[in-house]
């Protein structure tokens, strides 16, 4: 069984650039959380499920991008290394986090990695991450069965739709399309057939 995680391998969709460096930190969840534009509370969802618990405070603070802070973070140094509205930025340093990006998009993916990153480690390495989608359109299909036909299939009933839809918007898809299985009525099938 293995035990030991390798960002650089592990993390997935794999950042367009990641630097590690060599300490790791304990999350704290009652870290004070920044953010310099109004509409942050979108993202309380993502700042929960990384286990942080405090409100998001807003701060009218100059910046050429949306920034999200978690914990004490110096002045802001964020640059974006590639164009396009999911671009970000994802700092990590002494367990003090900065997320910069110029969208809210942008800022759900840093924090998407971030939670990621957290799931896997337990912990805050020291990292940054500068990374944008490869594809603006991200899709994933979903087959959705009669549970009650007779057949092997996965399970399709709504909790696992939801927690599938769920994991893919983790994943960094943007788009899901849901097929209905069993829709024509087959002869020699009736089986397949939702009623």
């Amino acid at each position: 069984m293995r035990t030991e995680v390798n960002l650089l391998t592990d993390l997935l969709p794999s950042p367009n650039k990641l630097s590690l460096g060599n300490h790791s930190h304990a999350l704290n969840p009652d870290s004070t959380i920044r953010a310099n534009f109004a509409d942050a509370n979108q993202l309380t969802f993502l700042l929960k499920n990384a286990g942080f618990s405090a409100p998001v405070q807003y701060a009218d603070a100059f910046s050429d991008y949306k920034r999200l802070t978690i914990g004490t973070t110096p002045e802001d140094t964020s640059t974006l290394e590639f164009n396009g509205p999911e671009a970000y930025s994802l700092t990590i340093s002494s367990g003090a986090i900065q997320v910069a990006a110029r969208t809210i998009d942008g800022l759900a993916h840093g924090l998407k990695t971030l939670l990621k990153i957290i799931t896997l480690t337990g912990k805050l390495p020291d990292l940054q991450i500068q990374d944008a989608p490869d594809a603006e359109f991200r899709a994933v299909h979903l087959c959705v069965f009669n549970p009650d036909d007779g057949t092997e299939k996965e399970n399709t009933d709504p909790d696992d739709i939801k927690r599938m839809i769920r994991l893919a918007a983790m994943s960094g898809y943007n788009h899901v399309f849901l097929e209905f299985w069993g829709m024509f009525p087959y002869r020699a099938h009736p089986y397949a057939v939702w009623p």
